[in-house]
């Protein structure tokens, strides 16, 4: 019993995001789908980020500067500037869950999609965020939006089975021993090989995985 209640300890409050692979591709895909409004302020905002301003001032496209950007708050997590956000990166949501549970899964916001919904209204408002002892500019909240919308559209993220989403369930295959970390990096680094094992670039998927999904 108490070496169950030790393996527990270790992964309850684990909460990996995609891979940094996974990330800047779901950044390279939505660059794509930008409308010409978004994609003028988003470049203003990074213009002022430390890793994608000099992309862009070379004449990096956007989707590539948004990927540069898309791991950041994975980054900082353990580091004073990320100090309080790690619950920031999901929202445990049990199948039985519905609407009235929303605000017990998530108090005082302190969950991916409380902190998107935020810091959305906040870029266009123009206005910073303040966390603990730090204060987030625009450009670093557009940082952690595209990282969230990354986090969303990992199923993980957004559901659990009493099994810290997916961190507790082992299993074997694709070079992972857990579920969570299966779709985190496992699957996406199958999907870098193309049909004749040849290893694809980060761009090629993006365009590949947006064409095949297009419709």
């Amino acid at each position: 019993m108490i070496g169950i209640g030790l393996a527990l300890l270790v992964c309850v409050n684990v909460a990996f995001g995609w891979g940094t692979e996974g990330h800047r591709i779901i950044a390279l895909i939505a660059a794509k789908h930008l409308s010409p409004q978004a994609q003028a302020r988003i470049r203003v905002l990074l213009a002022a980020d430390a890793q994608a301003g000099p992309l862009l001032a070379k004449g990096s496209d956007l989707g590539t500067a948004m990927a540069a950007v898309a791991t950041w708050a994975d980054e900082i997590k353990g580091e004073a500037l990320g100090a309080g956000t790690d619950n920031w990166h999901f929202l445990d949501l049990a199948a039985t869950d519905g609407a009235a549970q929303l605000s017990q899964r998530c108090p005082n916001n302190d969950c991916v999609t409380a902190q998107r919904r935020i810091m959305t209204a906040n870029l266009q408002a123009g206005a910073s965020l303040t966390n603990g002892a730090n204060t987030y500019t625009p450009t670093q909240q557009l940082d952690f939006v595209i990282h969230f919308m990354g986090d969303l559209h990992q199923p993980l993220h957004c559901a659990t089975n009493a099994d810290a989403g997916g961190n507790c369930l082992k299993t074997r295959g694709f070079d992972e021993n857990e579920l969570h970390a299966t779709w985190d990096t496992g699957l996406v680094t199958q999907l870098f090989e193309n049909a004749q094992g040849h290893k694809m670039s980060e761009a090629d998927l993006a365009t590949a995985l947006d064409a095949e999904f297009a419709s």
